[in-house]
């Protein structure tokens, strides 16, 4: 489009910029799937849904849809305060697409939750995945030893949870199973 219908597009009929370059449609309900596909039109190849986002993307349990949550090295000009932005460059190696949105693999998003989100949180995460076989301990512990370098966000997290687990360990397959293990261990 060309510089005057897009001034056109905003001025006389009612379209609004979501974000820089990002244009939006009147009459449209926004969702939290289309603020992940707008925050994917403004970041280009060079972004990725990671640490929250990711989470919900994959259906983590414990983490809904509804936080935008991205990793980029786009320009610093904020966006609005509902987008966390975490700037560095998405690992390629470590990005899938899932419902053709660039999105941090299930592994590194574990690594990054770390960073984000309470400790109980991600082991709750890391259990079901690891209970449904999504993931293995030897994955944790692989990503641990390639991403998870002093001083990234989230290691010492994953650390500590793969550290609880042990070589040895099996997930709890219920809640129930969860709660009770944690009342013997507490006991």
């Amino acid at each position: 489009m060309t510089l005057p219908q897009i001034r056109s597009l905003t001025r006389h009929h009612g379209w609004t910029f979501a974000l820089p370059g990002v244009l939006l449609a009147p009459g449209f309900l926004t969702s939290w799937e289309q603020g992940l596909l707008m925050l994917s039109f403004w970041g280009g190849p060079g972004l990725a849904l990671s640490h929250r986002s990711a989470a919900a993307k994959w259906g983590f349990e414990g983490f809904s849809p509804g936080i935008l949550e991205v990793t980029t090295r786009k320009d610093r000009r904020p966006l609005p305060g509902e987008i966390t932005v975490h700037r560095m460059q998405p690992v390629n190696s470590q990005v899938t697409e899932v419902d053709g949105l660039r999105t941090t693999g299930r592994l590194f998003t574990l690594l990054q939750l770390g960073a984000v989100a309470e400790e109980e949180a991600v082991r709750r995460a890391a259990d079901k995945e690891l209970a449904e076989r999504r993931i293995t301990l030897p994955g944790l512990a692989w990503i641990l030893a390639t991403y998870g370098k002093k001083g990234f966000p989230g290691t010492a997290v994953l650390r500590q949870i793969c550290e609880e687990l042990g070589p040895g360990y099996r997930p709890p397959e219920s809640q129930l199973e969860r709660d009770y293990r944690a009342l013997v261990k507490a006991w």
